[in-house]
């Protein structure tokens, strides 16, 4: 696996975003295979690009991040674009399930860890989707739990009043 530091403790686990890197990686390989440069198509290039890519990502997800987070239940908080904008976005699940159902069909991905703290952007047709990942500890309330809690307490949520707010009833006929 390869990864690279940057500032602030930043290590990218899996960053496929730079396909001039990406590129000019593979078309450097294959010159170092012994291929004359002058005989290597784009095509070529961008098969070896693409094997590449899938061995990065076989190195740091398949057989890294995903083995390592296995039965562990996350809470994904963050923001989602879409074609009308952007909006803020989280489930909870196994890490497994919500991190394939966050990068399918996405063209790039980027994995992160600043200081423990991982990040996940996955790049698709409508924009980019931002997402922090946290372990729930055992003692976490369980996803019916969580909205119990936000359903009931008045500190977290109300109804909504439409027919009083909405339409100005104020009492409902007896029946």
């Amino acid at each position: 696996m390869s990864f690279t530091m940057t500032n602030n403790n930043l290590t990218t686990i899996f960053d496929n975003s730079d396909v001039d890197m990406y590129y000019a990686a593979a078309k450097e390989f294959l010159i170092e295979e012994g291929l004359d440069e002058d005989d290597i198509t784009d095509d070529v290039i961008w098969d070896e690009v693409g094997d590449e890519e899938a061995r990065a990502w076989d190195d740091a997800v398949k057989y890294g991040l995903i083995p390592f987070l296995k039965g562990k239940t996350v809470l994904m908080t963050g923001a989602v674009q879409r074609w009308d904008g952007t909006y803020a976005g989280g489930r909870i699940g196994a890490f497994e399930d919500l991190f394939y159902a966050l990068t399918e069909d996405c063209d790039y991905v980027r994995i992160t860890d600043e200081d423990g703290r991982l990040y996940i952007e996955a790049t698709h047709h409508d924009g980019t989707d931002s997402m922090e990942v946290r372990i729930l500890t055992p003692h976490a309330l369980s996803e019916r739990q969580l909205h119990s809690l936000f359903h009931d307490d008045s500190a977290y949520s109300t109804p909504p009043y439409v027919a009083r707010d909405l339409f100005g009833i104020t009492s409902t006929p007896a029946a």
